[in-house]
């Protein structure tokens, strides 16, 4: 499990874009440090939000990355660890 708490526009290094990749079978949720805004897969270049998504990331939403830790353990725990029923949890 991990949570990238990220700050600022939402783009990131090409680093944490080969951690995505490489953590296939580990839930990746990307989350945002701002007080007011959210994280969302919008953008297609390298580090962008869509390219993200398409590695296998899950947007938290507007939630920090306290909170998103929590709702992602509490997932896990219920056995829902593909990418679609995460994303749409956290879209709730």
């Amino acid at each position: 499990m991990q949570i990238l708490n990220l700050k600022g526009r939402y783009t990131f290094e090409l680093v944490f874009n080969s951690i995505i990749n490489y953590s296939k079978n580990i839930p990746v949720v990307i989350s945002t440090r701002v007080l007011n805004g959210r994280v969302m897969g919008s953008y297609g270049f390298v580090g962008g939000g869509k390219t993200t998504v398409d590695a296998g990331a899950v947007m938290a939403d507007d939630l920090r990355a306290q909170k998103a830790r929590i709702l992602l353990m509490l997932l896990l725990q219920q056995g829902t660890k593909d990418q679609k029923s995460l994303q749409q949890a956290f879209d709730k």
